[in-house]
């Protein structure tokens, strides 16, 4: 059997545990699943290495691994409504060399619900009449 190429696919383990996580979003089922979470974080990073070396040969980008591109899955609950304390996804963002080449990437990886993305925020007048 080869080897599961990372630009193509999540693992199934990984898409598992982010299921679980969305059924059991608390503390003592997280410490209980920390390796598991562990070793879906890697596999997550592993697809963002493979993602960056595929938009690289495109694109110029800031963002150097998968690792620095993943946002924190600790939940922020001091102003939500939300009171989970994890958030059910992995998601992170890729950002463009600056100061020519602004705007960037977006990824949100959940089990029924992923999405990749780009934006541009705040574009001056030159970037402007190229976006348009």
């Amino acid at each position: 059997m080869s080897a599961r190429n990372p630009i193509n696919s999540i693992s199934t383990e990984t898409l598992a545990f982010l299921r679980a996580l969305a059924r059991h979003n608390h503390r003592d089922w997280f410490q209980r699943n920390i390796d598991r979470y562990r070793a879906a974080q890697g596999d997550v990073q592993m697809w963002v290495d493979a993602l960056i070396a595929e938009m690289n040969k495109h694109d110029q980008l800031q963002t150097p691994t998968g690792k620095e591109a993943l946002y924190r899955i600790y939940n922020d609950v001091r102003f939500s409504t939300e009171k989970t304390p994890y958030n059910p996804r992995f998601a992170g963002n890729l950002k463009r060399i600056k100061p020519h080449l602004r705007g960037g990437y977006y990824f949100w990886i959940k089990p029924g619900a992923s999405r990749i993305g780009c934006g541009f925020t705040y574009p001056n007048a030159t970037d402007l009449a190229r976006i348009r």
